[in-house]
């Protein structure tokens, strides 16, 4: 996270756009970091991939609302609920190949299992 952090920001300072970080670290921080965002006149939001905030995004998307800050989301999902817009590789995609029956039960044990390949997403949202 922290190397993308760092890469945004360099691009961020080369297009010379300003960017600043509003941290986030459990759903109860939400509230007190948007109150940021409008105190310190964020013009828009872009949220990372985090599962803490792909489980909690009907709350993200409704403080956004409430704000009127314009998100960018990294999950359809969150666009689907009402979010501005999103971007990111759909994540079905990036699991299905790995979603299966990975064997017999009548394997030996002396046989390992097969390791499981990385997959990268084939198309994004």
């Amino acid at each position: 996270m922290q190397e993308m952090l760092s890469e945004l920001e360099e691009k961020a300072r080369q297009i010379g756009v300003n960017f600043q970080v509003f941290d986030a670290s459990r759903p109860e921080d939400f509230e007190g970091a948007f109150d940021a965002m409008v105190h310190w006149r964020e013009e828009m939001l872009l949220l990372f991939t985090s599962p803490m905030f792909y489980v909690n995004y009907r709350h993200i998307v409704d403080l956004a609302a409430r704000q009127r800050l314009p998100t960018m989301y990294y999950f359809r999902e969150a666009v689907e609920g009402g979010g501005l817009m999103g971007y990111g590789a759909d994540i079905t995609d990036l699991f299905a190949p790995n979603i299966g029956f990975r064997g017999s039960s009548r394997r030996r044990r002396t046989n390992p299992p097969k390791p499981m390949s990385a997959s990268r997403p084939n198309r994004c949202q």
